[in-house]
């Protein structure tokens, strides 16, 4: 008999610490009040005014404000709201992005997102984003799931942040316009692995960046018939499939000095022919610029063409101390 009222009271401590299905404006929510955090769990279509949907921070539930912390999944991707939206506000609070949470947001375009909260972005989160341009990744993002940015296809630089250990199956598959992958070496300090099919169908895709971290990449970049040029900070590649990268005789690769031996003696690393070492005074890692002394003396693109010290984007300077970069300008 004990036994059986320990149950109950367990199940009552339950339903009066989480609230479900609670309707505040034009959201819904899931309370937790022994934790004070909420999850939006559904949404009407007038929370996107004229194309912008404002993610709150709080929501007032009997008289006490309540934290979002997650958004539900596919809460955003229901028929009558997702062609609706073409920008979103997230609030600083946001640690979780639910599975196909803005999947078929067909108009979603552009996105602002403060916070460095968010630690996981599910699967096909924003699949099939038709109209998004870019993606940076909330800079303590730990887990990505499969798929979450396939047929994107307007998606032309996706930018990945430090803490995430791999980069999950299909995640950019059918990006057809994706040009730019960066695997942050230096800030990107855990990625052990990048999964099968991650960039299948990139077709525009020239380059990509590897960070000294890597352990693995599988068969990931099929179909990606513009890849020229590959920039490596291992000395030491990672093991790689034999069908990672297609036809390795007409893509550039970038080492580091002294390290050509032994990618010539690494199975399929061996298949590359146009393997370039590069100088001691070349920083194979990207950088975000930096405020100091030295300034910027000539600005090319990756291709080799001079360009204007003004662009931005991804590209290499030479700085008044002689130092030779690549660098991120935003």
């Amino acid at each position: 008999m004990k036994k059986i009222t320990t149950i109950i009271l367990s199940l009552s401590f339950v339903i009066c610490n989480v609230n479900a299905g609670i309707r505040i404006g034009n959201f819904e929510y899931t309370i937790n009040v022994e934790k004070h955090t909420a999850t939006i769990v559904g949404a009407l279509p007038n929370a996107v005014v004229g194309g912008i949907l404002t993610i709150p921070q709080y929501v007032m539930y009997e008289k006490s404000n309540y934290e979002i912390r997650e958004i539900g999944d596919h809460v955003f991707s229901v028929e009558g709201i997702r062609e609706l939206i073409e920008w979103v506000n997230f609030p600083p609070s946001i640690e979780v992005v639910g599975e196909g949470a803005f999947q078929d947001c067909i108009n979603l375009w552009y996105y602002s997102w403060p916070g460095e909260e968010t630690r996981v972005i599910k699967e096909y989160a924003f699949a099939g984003c038709k109209k998004l341009q870019h993606f940076v990744f909330p800079a303590f993002l730990q887990k990505l799931g499969g798929h979450a940015f396939e047929g994107c296809t307007s998606l032309g630089i996706i930018i990945f942040g430090r803490n995430i250990e791999e980069v999950p199956f299909a995640v950019c598959r059918g990006c057809t316009n994706l040009r730019t992958v960066v695997i942050f070496p230096g800030l990107f300090e855990k990625l052990k692995k990048v999964q099968d099919c991650a960039f299948d169908g990139c077709e525009n895709l020239g380059l990509i960046f590897l960070p000294h971290t890597l352990e693995y990449i599988g068969e990931a970049f099929r179909g990606c018939k513009n890849l020229t040029n590959i920039s490596s900070s291992m000395a030491t590649p990672p093991r790689i499939a034999y069908e990672t990268f297609e036809n390795p005789e007409r893509i550039r690769l970038e080492i580091p000095k002294g390290s050509l031996n032994t990618y010539l003696n690494t199975q399929y690393w061996n298949r590359f022919f146009n393997i370039v070492e590069t100088e001691e005074n070349w920083e194979t890692e990207i950088s975000l610029p930096k405020k100091n002394n030295a300034k910027t003396v000539e600005s090319y693109s990756i291709s080799g063409q001079k360009i204007n010290d003004n662009q931005k984007g991804i590209k290499i300077i030479r700085d008044t101390n002689g130092k030779i970069k690549k660098v991120l300008s935003r």
